[in-house]
C-alpha cells in the first residue's frame, strides 16, 4: 500500500517532460509540470514512467481458465519463458481480450534498465507509450479503429467492444506540416490555434488543406495495415463501427471531419473521442495527462484531474 499521495510521471518525447500530482477523494490535481528537464520525485511518490511502444514485443496467448489473477501471471511467464527459450528475467504486462486469450506485452529487463538509466529514479510503474493517450478515452461499443496522431510518430489500435484486437505504431507524423505551418505564417500552430486569430487560422487552414489528401491517404493506408495485421479476428474497413482521431491541432481535426464528410474518407465514419473526463483537449500533453491518470488509479476510482 502507497502511504503517499503524490505521483511523479515522466516521459520522452520531442523533449524531456515530467509533472508532479497529487490524488485526493478521487480527484487528480496536477501541481507542477517540468520541460526540459525531469524533476526529482519524493520518495514516497508513485512513478510512472512512458516507456516506447516500439521497444516493447507482442505476442497473442491463450491459457486456460484459472481463479486467480497471480495465476494468469504465472502461466504466462512460464510461456514466455518456454517460446522464448531464455533464461533471461523478463518484464511483462498483458491485456485480457477476446475469445479467453491474452494480449501480451514483454521484453527482456537488461533493456528496460538500459532505457531507463536516463531516468532519476526507479519506477513503480512503467507505461506504454500512446497507450497513455488510450486510458484517459472512453472505449464504445463495437469495432473501432482509434488514431492517435504526435509530431514525431502515430498509434493505430483496434478495439472491439473495449479490447484489444492490434496496436501498431506508425512513421506517420505530423512535424512536416507544423514546420510548414511555421514556415509559412512564421509563427507555430498551436500559438496560431490559442491565438484566436481569424486571418493567422485561415492562413494555417489554407496550408494545411495542401497536404490534407496526402494525409488522409496515409492514415487510410495505416488503418488498413492495422485491420489486415489484426490475427485474432479477420476484419475489414467494412467492419468498422467508426474511426476516433486523436491530435492536439483543433484545425487539422476539423479539416479530417470536413473531408470524412465530403469526399467519403475513412469511409465517412471519423467520430468524436469521448474522455472519461472534462477538457482534456485543453491540456499541451495528452499522454502526460494520461500517465497522472494510471498513477492516480493506484489510489482508487478517479472522478477528475484538474491542473
Amino acid at each position: 500500500m502507497f502511504i503517499s499521495n503524490s505521483i511523479s510521471v515522466f516521459k520522452k518525447s520531442t523533449e524531456n517532460v515530467s509533472a508532479k500530482a497529487t490524488y485526493k477523494g478521487g480527484n487528480l490535481k496536477i501541481k507542477e509540470i517540468f520541460y526540459n528537464q525531469f524533476h526529482q520525485p519524493d520518495i514516497e511518490d508513485i512513478v510512472v514512467v512512458e516507456v516506447p511502444l516500439e521497444i516493447l514485443r507482442t505476442t497473442i496467448m491463450e491459457v486456460p481458465p484459472v481463479k486467480k489473477e497471480k495465476e494468469i501471471g504465472n502461466l504466462v511467464f512460464l510461456e514466455l519463458s518456454r517460446s522464448l527459450e531464455t533464461n533471461s528475467k523478463i518484464v511483462f504486462s498483458y491485456l485480457k481480450t477476446i475469445l479467453n486469450k491474452l494480449y501480451v506485452f514483454y521484453m527482456f529487463e537488461e533493456e528496460l534498465n538500459r532505457y531507463l538509466s536516463d531516468y532519476p529514479v526507479e519506477p513503480d510503474i512503467v507505461y506504454p507509450q500512446f497507450f497513455s493517450e488510450l486510458i484517459i478515452l472512453r472505449k464504445f461499443q463495437g469495432t473501432w479503429a482509434y488514431v492517435i496522431l504526435n509530431s514525431e510518430s502515430s498509434n493505430v489500435s483496434i478495439f472491439e467492444n473495449g479490447n484489444l484486437l492490434n496496436t501498431r505504431v506508425s512513421e506517420l507524423a505530423l512535424k512536416d506540416i507544423f514546420d510548414m505551418v511555421k514556415e509559412e505564417t512564421g509563427f507555430n500552430l498551436k500559438d496560431i490555434e490559442s491565438s484566436n486569430n481569424i486571418e493567422l487560422t485561415e492562413q494555417a487552414e489554407k496550408i494545411i488543406e495542401t497536404v490534407l489528401p496526402d494525409l488522409i491517404s496515409e492514415l487510410q493506408r495505416e488503418i488498413y495495415v492495422a485491420l489486415n495485421t489484426t490475427n485474432l479476428k479477420k476484419i475489414t474497413i467494412n467492419d468498422l463501427d467508426g474511426v476516433i482521431v486523436i491530435c492536439k491541432s483543433r484545425i487539422i481535426l476539423e479539416l479530417l471531419k470536413k473531408y470524412s464528410k465530403e469526399e467519403g474518407a475513412f469511409n465517412s465514419k471519423l467520430a468524436e473521442p469521448i474522455f472519461l473526463f472534462k477538457n482534456v483537449l485543453d491540456f499541451d500533453d495528452i499522454g502526460l495527462l494520461g500517465l497522472v491518470y494510471r498513477g492516480g488509479v493506484e489510489f482508487g476510482k478517479i472522478k477528475s484531474v484538474r491542473w
